[in-house]
């Protein structure tokens, strides 16, 4: 008799897992930071001292700014920070808010005051800008009480409107004496205190005086004469040293090992490992993040048998060289004999820095490494035609003008080196380097074209017409235009002599003239001739680049040869596009 197929299945309206602590246990180790942003953590970052005196004191005439070279602010201990946490230097960020910046002030002469309605009028002394200085409406004026100057608060007013340099008006109106002194100031937010002002030892911050900020749209830096005070950093904590703290959830991070952040690797560590397990994780917060740091570790965890798995958090080789020597120990056959202590078997889980470079051969720091500019044996100076191929000036902008390889550079009253070369490489704003080389040592300066060309160059006295492009703005009617000795289908070029009077095309019927090395004429100098039927079209090119005035345009050896007879740079398979690098002899 065939048996029944029986199905049995439970369903679970809610599954709640709570990962079991593993008999060897995987542990992080590495420092775990307090941190303390100043938008996330404001309320808490802000320091119980202040920078300066809010609305400047019981009396405006004697109130002083904060002082440049003095110490406005000692902050014994960051706002927050744990119990023994060692401030990280190099995280702190000194923030100012609800700040105070002077605009304006009278301390000595003192303003007229009017009442006019609900408001006053302040009318300042002779020598008074109140627009100049920049006071606007919304500007707070802290003026000397009238009835009892130095013995109560002064008076804080708003300013409702700026009718000229010397006159403003207050929001609300107060006593009217004839003298009264003032100081102006605004309200600024989130300011970022230059670290130049900042002074930190051990976990003490000291802020100093004479601190400025810029505001929006202006210039010059205003004096700070108020601010409530926050810092912005990251502490080693020193609180999870000489225990192991189990680790089962992000809570459990955030708990005990604050910030998931990448400023703090113990917590951003423990958070990744959890993503890749089901069971509970050890951390230990390392005391220092050094080699001491992770040797007080080693002591603690030597005695314990629930730990398999360790992982330092760390780069450092020498580092992970120590924890390997540690566990290498106590698996040790010979020293479990010879201590008497049971062997413990572990494994260590690190890594070093990805290198991005490798260096493949060398320092070579003896002498014996030569530049050559030619196959010629080291030392032996040889000025050949293919040495001397860059190109330099040093106001151009080659780069920005879009000159690129293939186009032409073409010299004209360098008597040496006239005539049209290949550009084969830019390699920045002010150099570039030629196919082909300039004859002679080094150059002085040149005029110069840079072109990319279109069409057939002009030719010998063969040219009955065509377009002529000048490229510079000068003075006179009548042109010359002259081709570059020695050379054939070169374009032309405008002398400065007898220029042509606008930038643009000019159209040219016929040159006379027996052409190079002597000069063509223009045959008909009339501004928009139409060129002639019979023209030889082609002669149209557009100029990238144009200097019609010399510059300080030269030419320098470019070193291509480097030999040393100690090296050995096929054994140590250098390529091309590998990088030489040449300290400065």
């Amino acid at each position: 008799m065939a048996r029944p197929i029986v199905l049995v299945f439970q369903e679970f309206a809610q599954v709640n897992v709570t990962p079991d602590v593993p008999d060897l246990n995987c542990l992080l180790v590495g420092p775990a930071y307090h941190i303390q942003d100043y938008l996330d953590d404001k309320a808490a970052s802000q320091s119980a001292a202040d920078y300066g005196t809010l609305n400047a004191g019981l009396n405006v005439a004697t109130y002083v700014a904060p002082l440049i070279a003095t110490d406005a602010v000692t902050i014994a201990e960051p706002p927050g920070n744990p119990t023994g946490a060692l401030l990280d230097p190099t995280s702190v960020t000194v923030y100012f808010d609800a700040a105070r910046v002077e605009i304006s002030a009278d301390l000595t002469t003192g303003a007229a005051v009017t009442a006019t309605g609900n408001s006053n009028v302040v009318t300042g002394a002779g020598g008074t800008t109140f627009i100049t200085d920049g006071v606007k409406a919304g500007d707070w004026i802290i003026i000397q009480d009238p009835a009892n100057p130095g013995t109560v608060d002064d008076l804080v007013k708003r300013v409702l409107a700026v009718d000229s340099e010397t006159v403003l008006r207050t929001t609300t109106n107060f006593d009217d004496p004839n003298t009264c002194l003032y100081r102006v100031e605004r309200d600024v937010s989130n300011i970022e205190v230059d670290s130049s002002f900042v002074t930190i030892t051990s976990n003490q911050i000291v802020v100093g005086g004479g601190v400025t900020t810029m505001l929006t749209g202006e210039v010059t830096a205003r004096t700070i004469t108020y601010a409530d005070v926050y810092v912005q950093y990251r502490s080693l904590r020193q609180n999870l040293r000489g225990t192991l703290t189990s680790i089962s959830s992000n809570t459990d991070i955030t708990t005990n090992l604050g910030k998931i952040d990448a400023r703090n690797p113990l917590a951003g560590v423990a958070y990744a490992a959890l993503q890749n397990t089901t069971t509970a994780l050890q951390v230990f917060g390392v005391s220092s993040d050094n080699l001491a740091g992770h040797n007080e570790c080693q002591d603690f965890v030597e005695a314990r048998k629930d730990v398999y798995a360790i992982v330092p958090i760390t780069e450092t080789l020498g580092i992970i060289t120590s924890w390997q020597t540690t566990v290498e120990q106590l698996a040790s056959v010979t020293v479990a004999e010879a201590t008497g202590v049971p062997q413990k078997f572990r494994v260590i889980i690190g890594a070093q820095d990805i290198p991005t470079e490798k260096i493949l051969s060398g320092p070579f720091t003896a002498a014996g490494s030569h530049l050559s500019i030619s196959a010629a044996l080291p030392g032996t100076p040889i000025v050949a035609a293919d040495d001397i191929n860059v190109f330099v000036d040093t106001a151009a902008t080659f780069v920005t003008a879009g000159v690129r390889a293939g186009d032409t550079l073409v010299i004209a009253n360098d008597a040496t080196r006239e005539g049209n070369y290949t550009v084969a490489e830019v390699y920045d704003e002010t150099r570039l380097r030629t196919t082909t080389a300039f004859p002679g040592a080094t150059g002085t300066s040149a005029q110069y074209y840079i072109i990319r060309g279109t069409g057939t160059p002009v030719s010998g006295t063969t040219f009955t017409g065509g377009t002529l492009t000048a490229v510079t703005d000068l003075a006179t009617a009548d042109g010359t235009v002259t081709g570059i000795a020695g050379h054939v289908g070169q374009v032309l070029r405008i002398t400065t002599a007898n220029p042509v009077t606008n930038v643009g095309d000019w159209l040219i019927e016929a040159l006379a003239g027996a052409g190079p090395p002597a000069t063509w004429t223009l045959a008909d100098t009339a501004a928009g001739v139409i060129v002639d039927s019979t023209a030889v079209a082609g002669s149209v090119f557009a100029p990238i680049m144009a200097v019609t005035t010399p510059r300080a345009a030269t030419t320098r050896r470019c070193f291509r040869r480097i030999r040393n007879n100690a090296a050995t740079f096929q054994t140590d398979l250098v390529i091309a596009g590998d990088f030489l690098q040449v300290p400065n002899p």
